[in-house]
């Protein structure tokens, strides 16, 4: 017994360590392997002479053969079962890869999309940069392609009204759409929620501004009275909304940026 558990139990370890370009040899070193067993076990060599013994020996190396194709077959079913599973695993990692690389790509296009959002502050800053001052501040340092204006131009109420019109231009671009933003969290949505308030409040405030300038534009100077941006208390205002949806969109691009993280990463 323990001689047929040690024989057994080495012959198990061979089968583990089996590769299928050993399939042939493993198979005829185990039908000789068997068939010694078998010798050495039986009390006594049957003659090949006698018709029993001659079916001893063909019944036991068809039991030999049995075995040895049982293996085999095992074997490459085993192999077989192995390289599906690795096929359909690799084809799964490359799904997934293309899945993520789309959503990626979405939250990419809602990030520069958010950015212009952005762009109203910029402008209102350089308006007010661009005067002799605003009430608050220093008028700062010159920006490029930004010429200062004339104590003329400051007075002007349409030089300011197409500063306004072109920020509502900017925010009129801001749209995704409702399968792009599938691929956001709470995060991103919490903030992109709040960014559109935010757009929703400029816009409103802006298009009355723009209303009484164009109406006191139309009246002529002289009957609505000199106008000086710097001391329009509206226009402070409506740039420190401009200000507040910068913030907005700022806080979006960064949700969007580890949103993008999540997927780069796996």
């Amino acid at each position: 017994m323990d001689l047929d558990r040690k024989f057994w139990g080495r012959m198990l370890i061979r089968m583990r360590s089996i590769t299928p370009h050993g399939v042939t040899t493993f198979a005829l070193g185990l039908a000789v392997a068997v068939l010694i067993y078998l010798l050495l076990k039986a009390p006594a060599l049957p003659p090949l002479s006698s018709s029993d013994s001659a079916s001893d020996w063909v019944s036991a190396l068809a039991a030999a053969v049995a075995a040895v194709a049982t293996i085999v077959i095992g074997r490459f079913a085993h192999q077989f079962t192995k390289e599906a599973e690795e096929g359909r695993a690799i084809e799964a990692r490359k799904q997934k890869r293309r899945i993520h690389e789309t959503i990626v790509a979405r939250l990419r296009v809602m990030r520069n999309t958010a950015r212009r959002a952005q762009y109203p502050v910029e402008a209102m800053e350089r308006l007010f940069a661009a005067i002799a001052g605003d009430g608050q501040a220093n008028r700062g340092e010159a920006l490029p392609g930004f010429e200062p204006m004339t104590n003329e131009v400051r007075r002007e109420r349409l030089a300011v009204v197409l500063q306004l019109e072109m920020t509502e231009r900017y925010l009129d671009s801001i749209s995704w759409s409702d399968e792009f933003k599938t691929t956001l969290d709470a995060a991103c949505i919490d903030a992109l929620f709040e960014l559109e308030k935010k757009v929703l409040w400029y816009r409103t405030v802006i298009s009355l501004k723009i209303k009484e300038l164009r109406s006191q534009e139309e009246r002529g100077g002289h009957e609505a009275g000199a106008y000086d941006a710097a001391q329009d208390a509206h226009l402070l205002g409506i740039r420190q909304i401009a200000r507040d949806l910068a913030g907005a969109a700022a806080t979006f691009m960064v949700a969007l940026d580890e949103r993008i993280a999540v997927f780069i990463v796996d």
